[in-house]
């Protein structure tokens, strides 16, 4: 054990041995990852605001079972989940110190290391534990787990890198060349860009939360496979849901002001757009595959700022939206993954909408997409993906529209020099 884990041990077993009692619930105090050198291993440290107390609570402190460390960012905002990182407790304690008069635990992690040292992406919650001879439950409350460890590098040489990332959302700038083909027209050529740049991740209301602006734009010449769909906004990204039991553990919502455009600007409307995800922990198939299923409900409000022929132009929006993503992802011989993807959107429409000269009448417009993807490099892959449907602001429609795609995403992340 390390002189760290030492000294936060004596010192707030010490402090908070009496509390217990006192309190309606033991929260944790802190949770830190520490990538410890060999020979030690990497582990969470977990503090707990009070000793154990008792020989039965502190054997309970070493169960496995009251412990879930969770990945929140292990897919992304397009085809969110959550992954549970195996760990073994350990209390810790001083080699003349009962275990019952610590109030610290060492989860080992199992795989070794976690998937990537990263602030605001994971965190620990603990179940079933008590403290003291009142037997004082354990909150289980989540806590966020800090990065600590020997060989950070000190402010002064971070530097901003290109990394790999997974997919067209949790990309930072993407681009895709594609080839298209719809059900009426022959092969065209179409685009698909995204900028976004994360600025912020304050913690408030005791979650993180992650702001960035953003640039989205699809489009093509095809004129059956063009959303013709453009957004210059931001993302307003948090859980406030995030439970240790129930059938919805992890909620996510994203809130995303925006000017919602045609690639011409002919057509904008400013929208405000809320959305609730629900990110479940995916389910194991065959030995290395993950399923998961995000279900997905949401509101948009805003007003129409332009329409095409300087006819009238204003005039509210309100939209509701309901749907769903399904995501298989698998690693494959010479390659480094396989991933298949399928969402469904229906929005449906409460006001009037003025599209140019037409006015779309309240009802609902589907939007369906299907991808089958291989990544060869960290930062190319190569796809297949089919659209059909109608998208935002123009409700352009799309016939079955299949691209076969060249991709580069990346996302800016702050590396050792």
């Amino acid at each position: 054990m390390n002189m760290r884990t030492v000294s936060v041990a004596v010192v707030l077993a010490l402090c908070a041995s009496g509390s217990a009692a006192a309190a309606n619930h033991v929260a944790i105090h802190e949770a830190v990852y520490i990538a410890a050198a060999p020979p030690n291993n990497p582990h969470i440290e977990v503090v707990f605001e009070s000793s154990f107390g008792t020989t039965a609570a502190a054997a309970a402190a070493g169960n496995k079972a009251n412990y879930r460390v969770l990945d929140l960012l292990a897919g992304s905002p397009g085809s969110p989940r959550v992954t549970e990182i195996a760990v073994t407790p350990k209390v810790a304690t001083l080699p003349s110190m009962p275990a019952e008069q610590s109030n610290t635990v060492q989860l080992v992690i199992d795989a070794g290391s976690i998937p990537a040292v990263a602030e605001n992406r994971y965190i620990v919650i603990a179940s079933n534990l008590t403290f003291g001879a009142k037997n004082v439950p354990v909150d289980p409350a989540p806590a966020p787990i800090t990065m600590s460890g020997p060989g950070a590098a000190p402010a002064a040489l971070l530097r901003p890198q290109w990394s790999k990332t997974k997919d067209r959302d949790s990309a930072d700038v993407y681009f895709s060349g594609s080839l298209s083909r719809s059900q009426q027209t022959a092969f065209y050529g179409s685009a698909d860009i995204k900028v976004r740049y994360p600025l912020l991740e304050p913690t408030f209301w005791s979650r993180v939360h992650w702001f960035a602006p953003q640039f989205d734009l699809q489009a093509s010449k095809n004129p059956d496979a063009d959303p013709d769909s453009m957004t210059i906004g931001g993302s307003w990204l948090w859980y406030p849901v995030q439970r240790s039991r129930g059938s919805l553990p992890i909620l996510q919502w994203e809130n995303a002001p925006a000017l919602e455009s045609s690639k011409n600007f002919d057509q904008r409307n400013f929208v405000w757009r809320s959305e609730l995800t629900a990110l479940p922990q995916a389910v194991r198939m065959g030995k290395a595959g993950n399923f998961w299923v995000n279900p997905v409900a949401g509101v948009a409000a805003g007003r129409i700022l332009k329409v095409p022929g300087d006819i009238i132009s204003t005039g509210p929006i309100f939209r509701t939206l309901v749907g769903f993503s399904a995501t298989f992802e698998m690693p494959i011989p010479s390659a480094k993954k396989l991933s298949l993807n399928a969402t469904y959107e229906h929005r449906q429409l409460h006001q009037q909408e003025l599209v140019g000269d037409l006015t779309l009448e309240q009802g609902g417009h589907h939007w369906v997409t299907a991808k089958a993807e291989i990544q060869f490099t960290d930062l190319i892959s190569l796809g297949a993906n089919f659209e059909d449907g109608e998208k935002p602001p123009k409700y352009r429609a799309v016939h079955r529209s299949l691209t076969f795609d060249l991709t580069f995403k990346a996302a800016r992340k702050n590396k050792k020099q």
